[in-house]
């Protein structure tokens, strides 16, 4: 019997309750995740990226309702195997670290008691395994920080605490929530390659979600591209970025501004759509180039194939 995909996510929707209406934040997405390998999922601002992540790792508050199912190595992932199992092979980073430590908490506090908790280690044991977990991560002089609050670190510092406290759980998955928006380019660059490192060095696996296109094409194998609440396109990293077939993803990608002074950058016209109002037909035909009236009753599959566009009349990609 073949081993099945590390992750398997399948028709999974996100609903918040709020305020006596619905948000409907992910609308049927569908994927695999193999072993070692990296998806980064892109999009928009409000198309449903970060709720699907939060709704893998079991992180959605009591507003929200998911349905669907999420697999981990062919077993249900359910959130309690993530936030307090000692045996947990999922770990998170997230956009801002200075809102997901403690401020009151020394790093070296954070970390020890994360190591208790996972394996097992107290005392001189837990202090020395965080002292090389920090170093691993290349924070400079990483046994004088043990004792720094995160207010008195760097926006780049803290977020290598971040990722130290990932790796403290030895996942085997990790699930980074645009972990370098927040920085300045040269910060984000040292980041990125220090996740890349770390990837070769312990085979896990990485679900990437961010705005920016430039940084997944530098991380990741293959793209999901996401658009109110679904997946729209998905392909390798070095073709859909180059040569895209859904119109929304190369909206997406003229929109990038480049050094090229012959490259003109051309916004996406209109505006996402209300998630208030249960999608029908492809979301994206108000906004589309390429329109036809059967769009407007095309509904957007929940596909998990490694390659493919959800759309009736894709741009032709050309092979790279």
């Amino acid at each position: 019997m073949a081993e099945p995909p590390l992750l398997e996510v399948r028709d999974l929707r996100v609903r918040f309750r709020t305020g006596g209406r619905t948000v409907f934040a992910v609308n049927g997405v569908s994927f695999d995740l193999e072993r070692g390998q990296t998806l980064g999922v892109v999009g928009e601002s409000g198309s449903g990226k970060s709720a699907m992540l939060r709704a893998i790792a079991g992180l959605l508050p009591a507003s929200a309702e998911m349905l669907g199912s999420v697999k981990f190595a062919g077993y249900p992932l359910k959130a309690e195997e993530i936030l307090g199992a000692p045996d947990a092979s999922v770990a998170t980073v997230f956009q801002d670290p200075a809102t997901h430590l403690n401020p009151v908490q020394r790093i070296g506090d954070a970390l020890c008691e994360t190591l208790e908790v996972r394996r097992e280690s107290t005392g001189s044991s837990a202090k020395e395994e965080a002292v090389a977990l920090l170093e691993r991560v290349e924070l400079p002089r990483a046994r004088e920080r043990m004792t720094s609050y995160p207010h008195q670190l760097s926006g780049g510092m803290r977020q290598r605490v971040m990722i130290a406290l990932a790796l403290a759980c030895e996942p085997v998955m990790l699930l980074a929530d645009e972990p370098t928006t927040a920085l300045d380019v040269t910060t984000q660059r040292k980041v990125l390659m220090l996740l890349k490192r770390l990837q070769r060095e312990t085979g896990m696996a990485m679900v990437f979600v961010s705005h920016d296109l430039a940084v997944v094409g530098d991380v990741c194998d293959s793209v999901a591209v996401a658009y109110a609440g679904h997946i729209v396109e998905r392909g390798p990293a070095a073709e859909l970025l180059v040569s895209p077939a859904h119109p929304y993803s190369e909206g997406l990608i003229r929109s990038i501004p480049t050094l090229d002074p012959e490259c003109k950058v051309s916004a996406i016209g209109g505006a996402p759509p209300d998630m208030r109002i249960e999608p029908s037909g492809c979301p994206f035909a108000p906004r589309c180039p390429r329109c036809t009236p059967d769009c407007l009753d095309f509904a957007v599959p929940a596909n998990d194939e490694t390659e493919f566009a959800a759309c009736l009349h894709p741009l032709i990609r050309v092979a790279t």
